[in-house]
């Protein structure tokens, strides 16, 4: 069960009175100085990622391995019948060079799961005794009967393509202090609206910055789904995967990140997993996700401004933590003008028609650009040259319904997203308990 101490919820209180107090100060400033700091920071990011293009140091490609070490396949399993069969026949089909072992750790499933993975001999079956309720205990299992150099954690619901291995074994080559490398994730389905604003979620997140992050060593996380790590770092850094935590994933990148590893990501290595199919359970995932990267920021707060890391220190942490708060205000900025704007609007439409019924004539106005639709536009701008460089990155080609599904993700999605986050913020601060829950199929 995550619940912070009672000294982060307070750090929590305090930030909590900035927003309000920041939030406050917006209104006795002009609306270009919103215009201009909402823009300079999708302009930071792009920013970020072109000099890193025209330096030459963008990641992401698939790198070769010239070794091909064994590696050991660790899945985690609970009541995953209407995945496990894909799940592992993508692994039958997976075109590594070097020896792949298979450990699937079963979470004592119900639903007929152990019985399936029981029939099927060329992979190695791990039975808990009582079910654990997180994914932590089951990879830890896994991870402890490992006799290879590098894990392979998979979950149960994602499936690789069959060169994913391939692509980023590389990356372990020539760099010993490598920890993890991560790869792309993306729904198994692309069909629905709901599916379609997932995918291209993932691709923003997942692609283009996230391998911009990688080049300065600044990821902060890293999706658990399907990622490979040296098994002898796990032991470096204090052991496995944190049973107690909501996003597991992210707090072991955060501690390799403390231990002075670096974090990978191969774009070009995809892997296919189930998404939640309705707007409820996307919102139950995505608090967790925030909730666990609340918790986890400040668990690990000793690294903000630590000079062993720098880019991660000075530029990684601060910025992306600031910058999910400073949206949060930015965003209910951005609706308390759109109110206002609707307020004043029907204030003066009804004035016009109550002088032309006395009087006999029409009036004609002026259009009124308004505060709110200039910091929109600006700001959903800069988000389109954002999705354009991020979908030509991973050469995705746009058809049919993507166009709606893109407008949506830009008009609507930000207000969506920042409600999850200060929501998870809020019960983060006030102590509210949560555990680890699975929303896919």
């Amino acid at each position: 069960m995550q619940c912070l101490s009672l000294n982060d919820r307070l750090i929590l209180l305090g930030l909590f009175v900035f927003m309000i107090l920041f939030l406050g100060f917006t209104f006795f400033i002009p609306i270009f100085v919103l215009v201009i700091f909402s823009a300079g920071l999708w302009l930071f990011v792009m920013l970020v990622y072109v000099l890193l293009l025209a330096d030459g140091k963008i990641e992401g490609h698939a790198r070769y391995s010239k070794k091909n070490p064994a590696v050991t396949i660790i899945v985690p399993v609970y009541n995953s019948m209407n995945t496990i069969k894909k799940c592992i026949d993508s692994i039958s089909k997976l075109n590594y060079k070097g020896k792949i072992e298979c450990i699937f750790v079963d979470d004592c499933s119900t639903d007929g799961t152990r019985e399936y993975l029981s029939k099927i001999k060329w992979i190695k079956l791990c039975k808990l005794n009582k079910n654990s309720g997180c994914k932590a205990i089951p990879l830890n299992k896994g991870i402890k009967l490992a006799k290879t150099d590098f894990i392979v954690c998979l979950d149960s619901d994602t499936y690789p393509e069959p060169e994913i291995l391939n692509k980023m074994m590389g990356y372990f080559d020539d760099d010993i202090k490598v920890g993890a490398v991560g790869s792309m994730i993306l729904p198994d389905k692309n069909k629905t609206i709901i599916q379609k604003i997932q995918f291209f979620e993932y691709v923003m997140g997942l692609g283009l910055w996230a391998s911009a992050l990688s080049a300065i060593h600044s990821r902060t996380s890293m999706p658990g789904a399907m990622v490979v790590m040296r098994k002898e770092v796990i032991d470096k850094i204090g052991g496995g995967f944190d049973p107690g935590n909501l996003t597991e994933d992210m707090e072991i990148v955060m501690r390799l990140q403390r231990y002075g590893y670096k974090i990978k990501t191969c774009f070009e290595a995809v892997a296919y997993t189930d998404v939640p199919d309705t707007v409820k359970k996307m919102f139950i995932q995505r608090e967790r996700w925030y909730r666990g990267r609340i918790y986890n920021l400040l668990k690990f707060k000793d690294l903000f401004f630590s000079s062993k890391n720098f880019d991660l220190g000075f530029f990684g942490l601060p910025f992306l933590f600031f910058l999910e708060l400073l949206s949060v205000v930015l965003i209910a900025r951005i609706v308390i003008l759109l109110i206002t704007d609707a307020a004043k609007f029907f204030v003066v439409e009804t004035t016009v028609v109550s002088v032309s019924n006395s009087f006999g004539y029409f009036s004609m106005q002026l259009p009124v650009v308004s505060p709110f639709i200039v910091l929109a536009i600006v700001s959903y701008l800069f988000m389109a040259v954002y999705y354009f460089l991020a979908l030509r990155a991973v050469k995705y080609r746009l058809k049919g319904l993507d166009f709606l599904v893109i407008l949506i993700n830009i008009l609507l999605y930000p207000y969506f997203i920042t409600f999850v986050y200060a929501e998870s913020f809020v019960k983060e601060m006030i102590g509210v308990r949560s555990k680890w829950v699975r929303v896919s199929t």
